[in-house]
């Protein structure tokens, strides 16, 4: 019982393998931090996060057309 206690904290202390990735959001021409795991090369996160990145360049194109358009 104390064995299969300690084991468990021994894997909950144990650091996780991460990765840091800086990356450049193309349309916004600004960087993002990708958190990844480094053993199954998955994004953990992203800050900020990637979708909202291309929602927001997204909102920011479609209000220079109608900009550009009204003008």
């Amino acid at each position: 019982m104390i064995v299969n206690k300690v084991e468990g904290m021994n894997e909950f202390l144990q650091p996780t393998s991460t990765n840091v990735k800086f990356q450049l959001h193309e349309k916004l021409d600004i960087y993002y931090v990708q958190v990844i795991d480094s053993k199954t090369d998955e994004v953990l996160r992203e800050i900020p996060n990637k979708k909202f990145l291309d929602m927001y360049a997204s909102m920011a194109e479609l209000a220079g057309l109608i900009v550009d358009e009204k003008l």
